[in-house]
């Protein structure tokens, strides 16, 4: 008898044992099944022997989308408070130009340490917006007063963002765009077809027609068109919302 395990341990041991020892050994075929559907190595992601996540892939070799670097900072970090520098209220008629006035003050501020300018608080109404107002510069926030009818609105007034499109919310206008001065520059001459039939889900690489224009370290954009037979394939065809 292992000497540091004293006969209190013991007793509890023995009395947390002996229901299960007096249950009846009965197995069904669907009790059966249903263990082994649940054991955590048929799962398509379970933990593996060093704790981290393994993905598995199905027979058509998806497999689900590693999310853990989603949210801020790349996930697990706390968001900071970022104080307001700037406070604007709704003014009458179109609020483009004011918006976009309060945005580019709060832009022209330095960089704190932990990269960001200062927070450009909305007050509490609505905010009709003829056009798109743009954030151009790093470290700005928008901050609103609440959700719902009373909270802090903006209500696109003018076109919709895509010309000729079709489908539910395709026309709904575009209200605030974020993108930095220079924007990517494409280069068409480096543009190359994917030549694979299908390309699963988690992908690391594809095949393209001609590699030729592509080094180490470069960055490449994949681009994908959803048409309509991308849609027709995805069962999205009936949407209505």
């Amino acid at each position: 008898m292992n000497p540091s395990v004293s006969r209190r341990r013991m007793l509890q041991m023995a009395a947390a044992f002996a229901p299960a020892a007096m249950l009846p050994a009965q197995s069904t075929e669907s009790d059966a099944q249903t263990e082994t559907d649940l054991r955590p190595t048929v799962s398509r992601v379970h933990p593996g022997p060093s704790g981290k996540l393994v993905y598995t892939a199905d027979a058509q070799g998806n497999t689900i989308p590693d999310f853990s670097n989603a949210g801020y900072g790349g996930g697990g970090v706390p968001i900071p408070f970022v104080l307001t520098r700037e406070t604007i209220w709704p003014v009458a008629g179109d609020n483009a130009a004011n918006l976009q006035a309060a945005i580019d003050r709060v832009s022209a501020l330095p960089l704190d340490a932990d990269g960001f300018r200062g927070a450009l608080l909305l007050r509490a109404g609505h905010y009709p917006l003829a056009t798109p107002v743009s954030i151009k510069a790093s470290g700005v926030v928008l901050r609103g007063e609440g959700m719902g009818d009373t909270g802090t609105i903006l209500i696109g007034t003018g076109t919709g963002r895509t010309t000729g499109s079709t489908g539910p919310g395709r026309a709904q206008p575009t209200l605030v765009r974020i993108a930095g001065s220079s924007g990517w520059v494409p280069r068409e001459d480096t543009k190359q077809a994917i030549t694979d039939d299908y390309t699963p889900v988690g992908s690391h690489t594809v095949r393209v027609a001609n590699a030729r224009g592509f080094k180490p370290g470069d960055t490449v954009i994949v681009r994908r068109i959803g048409n309509q037979e991308w849609i027709d394939a995805r069962g999205m065809n009936g949407a209505t919302q």
